[in-house]
């Protein structure tokens, strides 16, 4: 039995959900999320052992988006830098046009820019990922790694 999710973390989540679906709309998206009320089969898929809590993609535009929401105690561990080092490396293969988009509480923004640049610095291949770090106050989004 899985634990029902925080509310912080729906939260989150519904950002990234409404962000994709603002900013990315041209590209005609399927997109799951891991909301608990999903009906049953339309699950996100696991990406090289870790399930991102938004899954989106276009075979037609060659597209794809992972989205992962990441409250405060949950940052700084082995396991959230072994899953964004893997959604890294899986988007790698859509050579621009794979998009990372992590949200968090604003006051973690920081941390959590410089964890993505410091795991884009230890993975040792060339990333070719757009990265955004996106808040739940101002719900700005910042560039935390740029391919274009």
């Amino acid at each position: 039995m899985t634990m029902p999710e925080k509310k912080e973390h729906a939260d989150l989540r519904k950002i990234i959900k409404k962000w994709v679906k603002s900013n990315l709309d041209s590209y005609c998206l399927t997109i799951i999320d891991d909301d608990p009320r999903n009906p049953l089969g339309s699950s996100v898929p696991a990406i090289r052992g870790s399930i991102p809590d938004l899954f989106g993609h276009s075979y037609k535009h060659g597209i794809q988006v992972i989205g992962e929401a990441k409250t405060s105690n949950d940052i700084i561990n082995k396991h959230t830098e072994k899953q964004l080092r893997a959604y890294l490396e899986h988007l790698n293969v859509y050579n621009k046009k794979g998009y990372l988009i992590v949200a968090v509480a604003l006051r973690d923004k920081e941390e959590m820019i410089n964890l993505v640049r410091k795991i884009v610095r230890e993975v040792n291949i060339n990333i070719l990922v757009n990265i955004f770090v996106i808040d739940d106050i101002s719900k700005n989004i910042t560039i935390a790694w740029n391919v274009r």
